[in-house]
Order: structure tokens, then sequence, then C-alpha cells
């Protein structure tokens, strides 16, 4: 069977909190593993589910089902939240995040996003972690696709717990 994805783990790290943000439209199980693979390593760790308002009609779920679907398969430590701004600094400063030493893990498509953050890098001590994306066969744009193709099996193997349900299909 295929990985869903490969991580790079970074050693644990006191006083640093981990970020993990996206859509998550829909959450899908490589978003799931990520996140389970990682958490531990952090004083603190949260999921952040970005919406945007002038694109809610697009969304597949709501951002509060979003989170009500993370929050009942992950365990109860790590927070999940929503932002209506993709701009980390805001979430985290309105969050009243003091830490200064923050892991953002992102997927490679999102690097060159991050590394621009200059003034973030200023107040933060800020590192990203690459998620390379090694099954292409796994995507939250995939399983859009699979509901437009009407593709149970499909779309089954590739969302997250919870929604992997006929009723939700």
């Amino acid at each position: 069977m295929a990985k869903l994805v490969d991580v790079i783990k970074p050693q644990r790290s006191l006083g640093t909190v981990g970020v993990f943000q996206g859509r998550f439209q829909p959450p899908t199980r490589a978003h799931v593993k990520i996140i389970l693979d990682n958490y531990k390593k952090y004083d603190k760790f949260i999921v952040i589910v970005t919406i945007r308002k002038e694109r809610k009609e697009q969304y597949f779920l709501s951002g509060n089902e979003r989170v009500k679907l993370f929050r009942q398969i992950l365990p109860p430590q790590i927070k999940v939240i929503i932002s209506d701004s993709g701009y980390l600094p805001v979430t985290l400063n309105g969050l009243g995040i003091t830490q200064k030493k923050i892991d953002i893990l992102a997927g490679t498509d999102r690097m060159q996003d991050y590394k621009r953050w200059n003034k973030f890098q200023e107040e933060y001590k800020f590192r990203v972690i690459e998620i390379p994306r090694t099954d292409r066969q796994i995507s939250a744009s995939k399983v859009r696709e699979a509901l437009l193709e009407n593709n149970f099996d499909a779309y089954k193997r590739m969302v997250a717990q919870g929604l992997d349900t006929k009723e939700l299909f």
C-alpha cells in the first residue's frame, strides 16, 4: 500500500509552537496523518482552518463543519481554530501566542508563500518545515473532483475519517 505522505520530522522543540494551516476543503487522510505524525513534537500545536468570506459559496464544508470534524478525530490537546486571514501573524497575534519560536508545517506548494514573510520572520523566530507530497492520489482537489464525478470509491479513499460515509457523499 502506498504511503499517504512522507513527513520531514523535526526534533522535539521545547518552547516552540507547531502550526499547520490550510483550507482543508475538505480534510483528507493525508492532512490528518501530517497532524498526528507531528503534534507531539511541540509544546503547543495549532491547526488553523482558513476561510475566505469572498469564497464562501465555493466551500464543500463550512469552516465550523471542518473544525468540528477535526475536533472529533484529533486528540484534544491539538487546538483547532478558524481564521479569516491567510496571513499567519494576524491569526497568531489574535490568539495571544507569546512563543517566539514557531514551526510552520507546509506542503511544497506553499513554501514560497511562507518564505516571503520577512516582517513575520523579524518578529518571530520561525522555520518552515516542508512536507513533500509523495502520494499524488490524495489531495483536496482530487476529493472535489471525485464529488463532481460521483465517484464514491475515490472519495472514500481520500477523505478524513468521519467524512467517508455515503450519507455525506
